[in-house]
């Protein structure tokens, strides 16, 4: 068994206060749960209302496989214009 980990950290430009910074968290993690199949929860700068902390794991057989995948995640958010990419890091725990 192979777990793929993403944590993301995030800028939200359009956010002026943390209830703006929770509704568009909540879409982006929404977004990203109806075309993945991961486990998502905010884990960094809770109390930022410009910045969001995103761990992020999905679980696998295939370290390729996964790669691709938290790829893909990588790309989608991307896509978000209302979030800018600040960092984003993956890691492949194998477990036997």
């Amino acid at each position: 068994m192979i777990i793929g980990t993403l944590q993301l950290d995030l800028m939200l430009y359009e956010s002026h206060s943390l209830k703006d910074k929770r509704s568009l968290s909540k879409r982006l993690i929404a977004d990203l749960r109806s075309h993945f199949d991961l486990a998502i929860a905010e884990v960094e700068s809770q109390n930022l209302r410009n910045r969001l902390g995103l761990g992020i794991a999905i679980v696998g057989s295939e370290s390729r496989l996964l790669e691709g995948i938290l790829q893909q995640i990588i790309d989608r958010v991307q896509n978000f214009p209302e979030f800018e990419m600040l960092d984003a890091t993956t890691e492949l725990i194998h477990i036997n």
